[in-house]
């Protein structure tokens, strides 16, 4: 399949609603204190330690909303801390909008089968 063009890219492309920069730059600071170390500086993972690619729109534990702040809050078994007790649920979902806003729009040529 060939590169989309920009004209048609609009109905072939995963979309995410747009966020506020002062929400996004807060969501940075945060998730360079508390995700950087595993998920990386860029948010691609580290493989070697089970930290998804979190730029690539595919999510192991689910993308919406709900899923990245339950994954957050909660953690997942013993690969990610649970940060819950640590922030607030308004720094929860600062940080959910941030970690969303990492993954680029793919068209779905490119999306997982």
């Amino acid at each position: 399949r060939s590169p989309l063009s920009s004209s048609s890219a609009a109905s072939d492309v995963y979309k995410r609603q747009p966020v506020d920069e002062l929400n996004l730059q807060a969501g940075a600071q945060q998730f360079d204190m508390f995700c950087a170390s595993c998920h990386g500086d860029n948010g691609t993972g580290t493989s070697t330690i089970g930290a998804p690619d979190l730029t690539d729109s595919y999510w192991l534990h689910g993308g919406n909303t709900d899923d990245i702040r339950s994954v957050i809050r909660d953690g997942r078994a013993a690969n990610m801390p649970a940060h819950g007790e640590r922030l607030s649920a308004e720094n929860i979902d600062t940080l959910v909008e941030y970690t969303k806003s990492l993954s680029r729009n793919i068209t779905l040529a490119e999306a997982p089968q």
